[in-house]
């Protein structure tokens, strides 16, 4: 997936073999780590990581680390009986440790149910990680995001966009096109209905789809038309880092390859 210089793209995907040759073939550098202590856990246990080095990018700009993740961890507690004890926990993700250039794709490669979407939830902090660093490198320095509250993170939620795997459930049914690419400007301050507007349909170009469209609300859109869209109010802001989860899957074979 080709990203704009300076954009950083972490992206979550499945079928972890076939897709490992097929990044193996076209250039693609990756390294897979391997721990049978905690099965079904993303991390020491199993994650494939893939980057795909640019050429033709600057050394200053490929050296510069814009997230940093230091034995990141998550684990969901097992509830039992009348007063909810707890008896034990699922390790979703185990000691999971990845940082990302600016300029940078790294891919996270693995079986489902590893643990990819909780690590990407937990690094944009959709999640509350057990444990661990999320350092981003913001304008402001270096900030670890992982034990903010969520009254702490609104400033860096404009650096951070993530791109969810369902394109059904991460729309809402009641909002317009319009106002669901819009919405991150209005939250973040861009109260001018004509800059949204214009802003609206040069995202929606810029993902295949007609300005027109943007009355319209999510039921009169396909599958991969409502992945496009969530494409679309990932990147309204501009961020600096892109947290794609299988953010292809529901668009046809012909599309993909684009």
């Amino acid at each position: 997936m080709g990203h704009e210089k300076g954009i950083s793209v972490t992206i979550v995907y499945g079928h972890g073999n076939q897709l490992a040759n097929e990044m193996s073939s076209a250039g693609y550098w990756y390294a897979e780590r391997r721990d049978e202590t905690h099965e079904g856990a993303l991390g020491q246990k199993t994650a494939v990581e893939a980057r795909k080095r640019k050429h033709a990018m600057n050394s200053s700009l490929s050296n510069e680390i814009l997230l940093d993740v230091k034995n990141l961890q998550k684990f969901f507690p097992i509830q039992k009986g009348f007063l909810r004890k707890v008896v034990g926990y699922v390790r979703a993700v185990d000691d999971v440790t990845i940082h990302v250039r600016k300029g940078e794709t790294l891919s996270l490669v693995g079986e489902s149910g590893c643990g990819k979407t909780t690590t990407a939830r937990c690094i944009v902090r959709a999640l509350q990680p057990t444990s661990g660093q999320v350092l981003l490198h913001s304008p402001d320095g270096i900030v670890d995001i992982a034990p903010f509250p969520k009254s702490k993170l609104r400033p860096y939620r404009r650096q951070m966009q993530m791109i969810f795997q369902d394109p059904f459930s991460s729309l809402n049914p009641r909002m317009t096109l319009f106002d669901i690419v819009s919405e991150p400007m209005l939250v973040n301050g861009i109260k001018e209905s004509q800059v949204r507007m214009d802003r609206v349909a040069e995202l929606l170009k810029l993902v295949g789809l007609r300005p027109e469209y943007m009355r319209r609300y999510p039921h009169a859109f396909s599958g991969g038309e409502r992945q496009r869209i969530g494409i679309a109010r990932a990147l309204a802001l501009n961020p600096s880092l892109v947290i794609a989860d299988e953010p292809v899957s529901a668009l046809d074979v012909s599309v993909q390859a684009q």
